[in-house]
This record gives structure tokens, C-alpha cells and sequence, in this order.
């Protein structure tokens, strides 16, 4: 498999929604070449705000920051292709929220295999690939100027971030000499594959059930007056805690 290799594809759509106020703006990345897996954490934390895996138990209420300039990011989504991992994708989910309790969700997990995983007759690529869309919408003030210069700068600023994720030729070309610094050390990808790899099997097999608790529990989540409650509940248990 060779790293370097690369079939890029980079597009914008025109705005929409724009009876609705500001427009909304999607971008779309695709590129066949592994990332690093840290320099993605740390784009995607500094760009989107922290994960959910960051957050205090039970308060995802935070609010979102917006990770570049004048623009806000509604949503993201995508497929990752980690260097080491040619058998298993990454996926990465933003949600901003919305409503009073403004809940987000902002996480990276292990997802289904590739889907030539396997396969050592497979050249190239194949289907692995870094393939992500961000849906955003400008402040009012951008949007009354000059929309679309402020789409451009946003989105080639969003483009040499996650450009500056992916490995480089050099980085490339010293994996296929045999140098593996790049691969040493433990890292967050790494941990996360060796929990979803315990924990595979029992999750297949409750599947079913923690859709129907994830979907209960978002459903909750998005009632009124669910962040005051939740602090009332952890104040509770700590009082509890403390009378202990």
C-alpha cells in the first residue's frame, strides 16, 4: 500500500436556505492518502471545540465554538483513513446543535472495515480514503458584505488545515525505507481501536438495544429545561457524596 499515493478531490456548493437568514455552505474534501492520526485529533479539537470524550460526564451542553473566522459550523461528517489502520476506517461526527438546550456532539470513532480490507491483490488505495463535509453558514455581517470572498478564505483555510494532516511524501517515502517513527508510541486512534476491539463482539451483540437507549437518551436530551436538570442531578450526588 503506498501511502503517497493520491486522487484528490475538492468542491463548494452555492449557499442555501437563504429565505431562512444566513445561508448555509457545504464543503466537501476527498483525498487517498492517510492521515496521521494525532495531527487529526488536534485539528478537529482545536477547529470544533473538544470531543464528547473530553466533556464531563453527562454535560454535553457546551457551547460550540466557532472554529474558523466568520463562519459557524453546523455539521461535519466523514470517513478517515489513519496511517496503520488499512483495516479499519475512522469516523468523525460534529454536530453543532440547536434549541435552547443546544446539545453537540463532536466525535471520532472506530468504524466498519474498508471494504477491500484484506485484499493484498487490491492496488493502491483502493477504497480507503479521507473523505469528510462540513455544512456552515457566515455571521450576518459576512454575509451582507461580500459572501463570497468570505467562502473562500474560509474554506482555504479549512483546506490547509486538514491538508496539513495528511502524510507527506517525505513521511511516505521513510515508511517505505523502513523507518517507523511515525507508527511508534502509543496514540489516541490507537487506544480507541483497542477498546472497540475488546469490546466488538459484546456491542454486536447488544446492538440492537443501545440503538433504542442512544435514541432515548438524544430524544431526552433536547427537552427543555434538560441542562438545569442535569446540574441539579450532579449537585445532588455530590451532596449525597459529601453527607456519605
Amino acid at each position: 500500500m503506498d501511502p503517497s499515493s493520491s486522487g484528490a478531490s475538492l468542491s463548494s456548493a452555492g449557499a442555501e436556505d437563504e429565505g431562512a437568514g444566513a445561508a448555509s455552505h457545504h464543503f466537501s474534501y476527498l483525498r487517498r492518502r492517510p492521515m496521521h492520526p494525532e495531527r487529526f485529533f488536534s485539528f478537529a479539537r482545536r477547529y470544533f471545540g473538544p470531543l464528547d470524550q473530553d466533556l464531563p460526564p453527562n454535560d454535553p451542553c457546551l457551547p460550540p465554538s466557532a472554529p474558523l473566522g466568520a463562519a459557524a459550523v453546523l455539521s461535519a461528517s466523514g470517513c478517515v483513513w489513519f496511517l496503520g489502520s488499512d483495516d479499519m476506517r475512522a469516523e468523525w461526527k460534529f454536530e453543532a446543535g440547536s434549541g435552547e438546550s443546544r446539545v453537540r456532539r463532536h466525535l471520532i470513532r472506530c468504524g466498519d472495515p474498508w471494504a477491500d480490507a484484506g485484499r493484498e491483490d487490491q492496488p493502491g488505495a483502493g477504497d480507503r480514503r479521507v473523505e469528510l463535509r462540513v455544512t456552515y453558514e457566515l455571521d450576518h455581517e459576512s454575509h451582507e458584505s461580500d459572501a463570497g470572498t468570505a467562502v473562500e478564505v474560509w474554506e482555504r483555510e479549512l483546506l490547509a488545515a486538514l491538508t496539513a494532516c495528511l502524510i507527506t511524501r517525505d513521511e511516505a517515502a521513510s515508511l517505505e525505507a523502513g523507518h517507523c517513527e511515525l507508527l511508534s508510541g502509543p496514540c489516541e486512534w490507537e487506544e480507541l481501536r483497542a477498546t472497540h476491539e475488546s469490546l466488538a463482539p459484546w456491542v454486536a451483540q447488544w446492538r440492537p438495544l443501545l440503538g433504542l437507549l442512544h435514541g432515548l437518551t438524544t430524544f431526552v436530551s433536547f427537552l427543555p429545561g434538560f441542562s438545569r436538570l442535569s446540574s441539579f442531578g450532579r449537585a445532588f450526588s455530590t451532596w449525597l457524596i459529601g453527607c456519605g
